[in-house]
């Protein structure tokens, strides 16, 4: 069977989906927290989720496009980045309490051998960036093995040098919530651990205060999970049914109510307790942050968040569960960068249409105003300027060019106003700028050079009857 998804919403909550159809299946998950610290800024909720298979092994298939989130009852639309905590730099500070009291130190099981051995191999495969600490409890007291340090193997090497047993007899109550209280201290006043805060335990729940009766031992351990909410650290506790499993429900509940996890182990289970220790560091580096940027939603105080993701049996049948959880959500304030880009970009299109409008105006003027003429029976009838007529050159000869336009171009070239191909002329020959009704005839700085009435001229204006020389072909420039 494949797991495809998982509905979760909520903040610090623990829930089970049992598979519908064929082999029931079940998923453990714990929205361990909403970060909204960057919506006001940035627009993203962060959700921080733990979500296991019924072997408590992280899921590994999370599809982005398949989570929806509802807010107040709503479905928002929006883009999803998943990442796993190793992804994400997400780092643990993880405090262990090691169970060292008489009953675990016996040669057949050696419970304390077991969980001393999963305990280093925990530790090996944590990261550097991690801050680990240790303590130990007996029948007598609880002690410090290793202080809060990033160095997780040397923390994991210290179990064997520092742990002292009580000299008891086996069936001695040990401290174990008298440690608890001691620890969650501890964390409480560490100013310096990773956002992601967890206490493992390994224990049978046996402790010297359950002999008080159960209203004092209840308000004993009542502010254990109170400080541990206080602090964001959630307990991770592995019961050992070894003699009794009457005093492992007070371990459940303090898993529950502080968000994390618990796990019994029998006696059929025990050979296990170290692969289960090993197996937490992989679930540790597996939760899943999920950065959620709503398309259209600016917050505002308290919201009903839910988050959802499908889970799918093999058989296509579907579950859902939904644990909704109020939460305050600061107001996004207003983007006003956005807006005055937005504005720019309205301003610089207006602009723009504005100038080619205007443009277009100006063309269509200049178009307008332009000279226009036809020919008739060989003579042009129309505004035209003036005329160039061919006196000499071959094929040239007798031909008429009528000047309309402002600047008239000689030359080679087709697109000069008056091409002439003929010996001796250049691309680009000559020209004849009109303006004010005086005709100014310029050189282009030919090859052969540009002749008036026989002189060889740069610039020169023209008068009525002008013989102009340009190469083989000679032009008589006359008035309208």
């Amino acid at each position: 069977m494949r797991f495809k998804h998982v509905a979760i919403a909520g903040m610090g909550l623990v829930a089970t989906l049992t598979m519908m159809g064929g082999t029931a299946l079940s998923s453990t998950l714990v929205l361990d927290h909403i970060e909204t610290k960057n919506f006001a800024k940035k627009g993203e909720l962060v959700f921080f989720a733990d979500i296991l298979d019924s072997k408590n092994k992280p899921l590994t298939e999370q599809e982005a496009s398949k989570i929806k989130v509802q807010i107040d009852g709503e479905e928002v639309k929006g883009k999803f980045i998943v990442k796993t905590a190793k992804e994400a730099n997400e780092f643990v500070g993880l405090g262990i309490l090691v169970a060292a009291h008489t009953d675990y130190n016996q040669p057949d099981p050696n419970i304390f051998k077991m969980q001393r051995d999963g305990y280093q191999r925990l530790l090996n495969n944590m990261s550097n960036n991690d801050k680990v600490a240790l303590w130990f409890y007996n029948d007598e007291t609880m002690k410090p093995i290793e202080p809060w340090s990033s160095d997780p193997e040397k923390a994991g090497e210290a179990i064997d040098s520092r742990v002292k047993f009580a000299q008891k007899k086996p069936g001695e109550a040990p401290k174990l919530y008298y440690a608890l209280n001691k620890v969650m201290e501890n964390i409480k006043e560490q100013e310096d651990l990773p956002r992601r805060k967890i206490l493992l335990l390994v224990s049978d729940g046996a402790d010297d205060w359950i002999g008080l009766g159960r209203k004092r031992f209840e308000k004993k351990i009542s502010s254990i999970p109170e400080m541990a909410k206080a602090s964001g650290t959630k307990i991770y506790a592995l019961g050992l049914a070894l003699a009794s499993t009457e005093h492992l429900v007070h371990l459940s509940k303090l898993a529950n109510e502080t968000g994390g996890i618990y796990r019994e182990l029998g006696d059929d289970d025990v050979e296990g307790l170290a692969d289960t220790l090993e197996l937490i560091s992989k679930e540790l580096r597996e939760q899943y942050v999920i950065t959620f940027i709503p398309d259209e939603y600016s917050g505002g105080g308290d919201a009903r968040v839910e988050v959802l993701m499908e889970v799918e049996a093999s058989d296509g049948s579907k579950a859902k569960r939904v644990f909704p959880k109020k939460i305050i959500i600061p107001d996004r304030p207003v983007d006003w960068m956005k807006y005055v880009t937005w504005a720019g970009i309205a301003l610089g299109s207006l602009l723009g249409l504005f100038l080619l409008f205007k443009l277009i105006g100006a063309l269509l003027r200049r178009r307008g105003e332009r000279p226009v003429y036809v020919e008739e029976d060989g003579e042009a009838v129309g505004a035209y300027k003036g005329k160039l007529t061919a006196q000499s050159g071959g094929d040239y000869a007798g031909a008429v060019f009528y000047l309309v336009e402002d600047v008239t171009t000689i030359g080679t070239l087709d697109a000069n106003q008056v091409p002439i191909v003929a010996q001796g002329v250049s691309k680009r020959h000559a020209g004849i700028k009109i303006e004010e009704m005086r005709y100014e005839l310029a050189d282009f700085g030919s090859t052969n050079g540009t002749f008036v009435n026989g002189t060889k001229i740069t610039k020169q204006f023209l008068r009525d009857g002008d013989l102009i020389q340009i190469g083989e072909v000679q032009l008589r420039f006359t008035l309208k």
